[in-house]
């Protein structure tokens, strides 16, 4: 008897977890709303909102995730974002609106603001378009035309995710990725040597290395993390130089990790240097 009633019980929460899966997946293949989100490369300011599951949903009605998704597929570059995954990181968007531009040129322009989120395509997302221009897509399925251009990737970003999410096969999107990676590489920087030059962050975590004896390290962690014996005679000299980083960044990258509190990582990202920049020109205003 009691055998009977556990086999009820695990055929009845079988039953709800199947329907639960199958509610999750219409609910996300259908196309998102155009009614709070710009056709071009602004997308709705969301100032003051809380990460509650009615946002959530709002969010993802006005374009907000299918942009951090979009942006991800594509590995748009920003001043916020310090690599790829973190376009996936939905809260980052919550208060902060999103500004697109044709590269770091136009970027620049906007400087470093705190409350906007500039971003711009990489190499990679070049690569990405270079992959679909060269593929046999029915682009007019999706209001676009052939050959895509940038300004495709900027103002008609949205149709340009459908075509990546509705048009497209998990094999074929893996051929797009390759030749994505093959288009993009040695055109830029890795991210790792973008995120540790990011303006400010090299001297902030110069001083932050000064208070910390490099005889503490952990040889063997950072060893086996990089795959190759590391000693004390391997580590730069402080203060760590811009030549530094880019002759070994993951080095760089591993002693910050290896040796700084979870507080003093924190206090370097790009989101608390741009803070602090901004409540400095907040209070110079005043």
């Amino acid at each position: 008897m009691n055998r009977n009633k556990k086999s009820k019980r695990i055929t009845i929460v079988l039953i709800v977890s199947i329907l639960f899966i199958l509610s999750l997946i219409c609910l996300f293949s259908s196309p998102s709303s155009d009614t709070d989100c710009n056709k071009g490369g602004e997308i709705v300011d969301r100032s003051g909102w809380q990460v509650t599951d009615d946002i959530f949903w709002q969010m993802w009605n006005d374009g907000t995730v299918d942009f951090s998704h979009y942006a991800n597929k594509m590995r748009f570059h920003s001043h916020f974002v310090k690599d790829n995954g973190s376009w996936v990181l939905l809260p980052q968007f919550i208060d902060r609106e999103i500004i697109l531009v044709r590269n770091s040129d136009e970027a620049a322009l906007h400087g470093l603001p705190y409350d906007k989120i500039i971003a711009w395509p990489s190499a990679y997302s070049l690569g990405m378009m270079d992959a679909i221009n060269q593929g046999d897509f029915n682009l007019g399925d999706f209001n676009l035309t052939h050959p895509l251009t940038i300004d495709d990737l900027i103002y008609n970003w949205r149709d340009v995710y459908f075509l990546l999410r509705d048009g497209m096969n998990i094999r074929t999107l893996n051929g797009l990725y390759e030749h994505a990676r093959e288009y993009s590489e040695g055109k830029e920087e890795p991210w790792i040597i973008t995120y540790l030059l990011f303006p400010g962050r090299l001297d902030a975590l110069n001083v932050m290395l000064a208070n910390h004896d490099m005889a503490n390290i952990d040889f063997e962690w950072i060893s086996r993390n990089k795959r190759a014996p590391v000693t004390l005679e391997d580590i730069p000299s402080l203060p760590f130089t811009e030549q530094d980083v880019r002759n070994d960044p993951y080095l760089i990258s591993l002693i910050a990790s290896n040796l700084l509190t979870r507080e003093e990582r924190r206090s370097i990202e790009p989101e608390a240097i741009i803070r602090r920049l901004h409540e400095q020109n907040m209070s110079i205003k005043k």
